[in-house]
């Protein structure tokens, strides 16, 4: 066929526009190397991770150089904007361009997990305990992260229990209340922290109890106070999903209760400003991490006079139960097709086995001494008036982290500390989710779907517009939708792993 002016320069426009968009995903030249410098070998690698801001870090960044030479590598960093991330390593996969290091940041998506069983990606497990830092890592977080019972990646570990009321102390002391401890107490708290003016301004303004459109997410911890499972439960070897429980149907008519009686603020389902409407004292409470307290502290204005304070527990009739979380917020995984040999992953192993070292963890949590902190009677503080450039590099260092204590507060005073301890003294406390190490193919492709019916008829119960007969046909809707078979292959995949190998 003869091309006409217009066709050529069609096809011509096309191949220059697919040569660009191929070489926005092409990864630099990363074959992993071992470079002699001047005292120590240099194990050169690429790795993709997201940023969160605008605009991607700044290169070269001071912080992240001393990593480097702290560990002895030198990292290529491929940055991703958050929101187009999945999209990326899907683009990834699918071209067979990766990098050395690939961060995933969902927990065991549908492509991923394909990938795992076609052999992409080492299979880590038996590699870990010749490390002694990566041998610490949680086991449950491990079990949890697994696919098929084996181990693909290093966890960005989390601890497994980070979810509890950050509230407002200074109302609580100004109403001469005392910390509730129970439900009934919890809620004679937030009803006065919404009717007896608790910021003495003389207005009824306040919402008692604040929640988000993130808040069905940490509902979870509102099912436990009243004895329900944490997301799933597991009896003779059948599952049940929490919402089919009465216990969670009681704690539905607990927020049902605050929203009717204007404790909780009416636009939950789409409300995105808590922190600054708890710091301005539009609201006295929130379930969210625990860490939150501190955080809301440390950038309150200098002239606010709120007090943050975190509810250690509440205790319901079947006693005290937080939700654990896997463990984890994504994985470090290593493609066969960069990483080639056994001693290749074994250099990547120790650069993680290293970044996860007491010395490694100290220089994440406060930087250098004399630019980020400084030492006080001999412990290290963090310098608050830190230009917001070097603020921000840390915090896209911390993104980085495996160890589970980095979401922790590193400061010294009594709030800090409180939280620091809230997780030690209370792991004893946590109820898992025996779901978390298997894999359901029903909720890998339909999930969302899934989980969007339970979220819509949580809202719906709480704001009155659906009953109780309502709530249990949504319900009913999510069983015959897929549910049902959610249910079944969580079963059949838990009898795999509990059978004797």
């Amino acid at each position: 066929m003869k091309l006409t002016k217009f066709h050529a320069k069609w096809f011509f426009l096309t191949a220059l526009i697919a040569a660009f968009v191929w070489s926005t995903l092409r990864f630099p030249d990363t074959d992993l190397t071992t470079e002699k410098k001047p005292g120590k070998a240099v194990t050169s690698f690429s790795m993709m991770s997201f940023y969160n801001d605008a605009a991607p870090p700044p290169e070269p960044m001071a912080f992240f150089e001393e990593v480097q030479q702290r560990t002895g590598t030198d990292i290529r960093m491929i940055w991703v904007p958050k929101a187009a991330y999945t999209d990326r390593v899907n683009l990834a996969l699918s071209s067979g361009e990766m990098p050395d290091v690939l961060f995933v940041k969902d927990n065991k998506p549908s492509p991923i997990v394909e990938a795992v069983r076609k052999g992409l990606f080492w299979e880590i497990g038996p590699y870990l305990s010749r490390f002694p830092n990566l041998r610490q890592l949680n086991p449950k977080t491990l079990e949890n992260l697994s696919i098929d019972g084996k181990i693909y990646g290093i966890p960005r570990s989390r601890l497994l229990a980070r979810d509890a009321i950050t509230y407002r102390k200074d109302w609580l002391d100004s109403l001469g209340l005392q910390e509730p401890q129970t439900i009934d107490e919890l809620y004679r708290m937030l009803k006065a922290f919404t009717y007896d003016d608790p910021d003495g301004n003389g207005k009824q303004d306040t919402w008692g109890l604040l929640s988000a459109k993130d808040g069905y997410m940490y509902f979870r911890t509102v099912v436990g106070w009243f004895g329900g499972p944490n997301r799933w439960q597991v009896q003779e070897g059948q599952f049940t999903a929490d919402h089919e429980t009465k216990a969670y149907l009681q704690a539905l008519k607990f927020m049902r209760r605050l929203y009717s009686e204007g404790i909780l603020n009416p636009d939950f389902a789409v409300f995105s400003e808590t922190k600054k409407a708890l710091q301005e004292g539009t609201g006295g409470a929130n379930i969210a991490n625990i860490e939150n307290a501190y955080n809301y502290t440390f950038s309150l204005e200098k002239d606010s006079k709120a007090v943050f304070d975190i509810l250690q527990l509440i205790e319901g009739p079947q006693g005290i139960r937080i939700p654990a979380l896997p463990g984890y917020g994504g994985t470090y995984l290593f493609p066969k097709s960069e990483v080639k040999t056994e001693s290749e992953l074994l250099k990547l192993l120790q650069f993680f086995d290293t970044f996860m070292s007491e010395s490694m963890i100290k220089l994440l949590d406060f930087g250098i001494e004399g630019k980020h902190h400084t030492v006080l009677e001999g412990v290290p503080t963090l310098n608050r008036d830190i230009p917001e450039s070097i603020a921000s590099e840390l915090q896209i260092i911390k993104e980085l982290r495996i160890d589970p204590r980095s979401t922790l507060p590193k400061g010294r005073e009594p709030l800090a500390l409180k939280i620091n301890r809230f997780y030690d003294d209370h792991a004893q406390n946590t109820v898992e989710n025996p779901a978390d190490p298997l894999l359901s193919e029903t909720m890998i492709l339909r999930g969302a779907e899934l989980d969007q019916i339970v979220e819509d008829a949580y809202v719906n119960f709480i704001m009155g517009r659906i009953d109780e007969a309502g709530w249990r046909a949504e319900i009913e809707k999510w069983r015959k939708q897929g549910g049902n078979a959610v249910k079944n292959e969580l079963s059949a995949a838990y009898g795999k792993l509990q059978s004797p190998k």
